[in-house]
């Protein structure tokens, strides 16, 4: 499965309670300008109807703002479901048993997302030049921060786990498959990690320099998106990479 980031909490959360259109999209554009994205693909899920609608759709950022942000965003309609036509890279395309389970937890959060008052989610996820995979997401809500009680902030916190919910994302198709594409050096060096072995270990029993392995390894995070050589580590195992 492949484990998307998400924006910081704060943002995530800006971005859901923000009942400004144009000021939500300029929020978007922001992250998007700061993660250096090249392509985005977006979902859209319709909360509360009796089979949850999830769609999905690549764009280059200027079609993304230009057809899709300014054409009802929060919605889906004809123009989304145009936007997705003929991709097979679909919700109800996705494998049992986590297609299943990712219905579950859009269940979940539909009812958090009920409790303030949202009509529909919308995330998307970016590719940048450094192949880093990240996600944001958003609601729409009329209610104002201030109107919104504890209860409810920890319930749109929740909303947040959606993106590990929807890890199924993409995660049976080639496209993901090559963002994610680590070479054997950097395998083989995870691998040496999970086994317990120091950096220094690692370079003697490679046969490389020190250098070398701080080099594979700073390939792996980029690749994988995680900041830490242990956070790299977690997701190579949770993705069964080692």
């Amino acid at each position: 499965m492949h484990r998307y980031c998400t924006l910081e909490s704060e943002t995530a959360l800006r971005l859901a309670l923000e009942p400004d259109t144009a000021r939500k999209r300029e929020i978007l554009l922001e992250e998007v300008h700061r993660l250096g994205a090249s392509s985005l693909t977006v979902g859209t899920s319709r909360i509360g109807a009796d089979t949850p609608d999830f769609f999905l759709g690549s764009f280059g950022t200027g079609q993304f703002w230009d057809d899709y942000m300014e054409q009802s965003w929060h919605e889906v309609d004809p123009s989304a479901q145009n936007a997705v036509a003929g991709m097979p890279e679909t919700f109800w395309d996705i494998q049992d048993p986590v297609r299943f389970r990712a219905l579950r937890k859009l269940d979940d959060f539909a009812g958090s997302a009920k409790t303030l008052g949202a009509g529909s989610l919308l995330c998307f996820t970016s590719a940048s030049s450094g192949n880093q995979v990240v996600s944001g997401f958003t609601v729409t809500c009329d209610q104002q921060l201030a109107d919104v009680g504890e209860e409810q902030l920890r319930s749109l916190k929740a909303l947040a786990g959606l993106f590990f919910a929807l890890r199924f994302d993409m995660a049976g198709h080639e496209k993901t498959r090559r963002l994610l594409l680590l070479s054997g050096r950097e395998l083989e060096i995870l691998q040496l990690l999970k086994q317990g072995r120091v950096l220094a270990q690692i370079a003697f029993d490679l046969g490389i320099s020190y250098r070398m392995v701080t080099r594979h390894l700073t390939s792996a995070k980029s690749k994988l998106g995680m900041p830490t050589n242990e956070s790299a580590l977690a997701l190579a195992m949770e993705l069964s990479l080692v």
